[in-house]
């Protein structure tokens, strides 16, 4: 009876070690990634594909993903993470982030890569902990997300219209013409009447 009570008490304790390890909970990563306009932005707004390449196939990959690689898309100017990446394991997994570059011909598309590397470790309360740091090939700054901003053409400022003549400018000219001689005509008419009236009176 002894002997049974015993093996129960060692299968117990084992057990007791074993699960906190299994249940340990799995870290993620999120990343937020921002759209950024500028220019005559188009009233439809575009998609702008993302990818996430993974620098080893077996790198852990968000949901969706397919031979290490994620697309996803924003519409327009825009803020949305990552789909959660899962991490299992202890190690250093390294990835590209960049913007494919659209069809439209009026958008200079950003083509800013950034080098995203997550460290996975043994955290002090036993669990896995992930670290991860982003950089871009612009600049040696780390960025808590990552952006793109494209830049569309500014529509050309619309031509002033050019000015004619109208009939109702000519008839004005017409008018002016008319009246001022009239009034040359009748101050030579009262000019002749002072001279005749001067004769007279001499």
């Amino acid at each position: 009876m002894k002997k049974i009570i015993k093996t129960f008490y060692i299968l117990f304790l084992a057990c007791m070690l074993i699960i906190p390890v299994q249940a340990a909970d799995k870290p993620t990563i999120t990343l937020p990634i921002k759209i950024s306009l500028t220019g005559s932005i188009p009233n439809k707004p575009e998609d702008y594909e993302i990818k996430l390449v993974a620098d080893d196939i077996t790198n852990p990959m968000p949901l969706g993903s397919v031979n290490g690689i994620f697309t996803m898309k924003i519409t327009g100017a825009n803020t949305v993470n990552l789909s959660a990446i899962s991490l299992e394991d202890l190690g250093t997994y390294t990835y590209t982030l960049y913007q494919s570059a659209g069809n439209n011909k009026k958008c200079t598309y950003d083509d800013i890569v950034y080098r995203l590397t997550i460290y996975v470790i043994n955290g002090n309360d036993g669990n896995l902990q992930a670290i991860a740091t982003l950089y871009s090939n612009k600049d040696e700054i780390k960025h808590s997300q990552a952006i793109f901003t494209n830049s569309y053409k500014k529509d050309a400022s619309p031509s002033k219209p050019n000015k004619t003549n109208t009939g109702n400018q000519t008839n004005f000219t017409q008018y002016l013409a008319l009246a001022l001689g009239s009034i040359i005509v009748i101050a030579i008419l009262l000019m002749d009447m002072k001279q005749r009236y001067r004769k007279i009176e001499g």
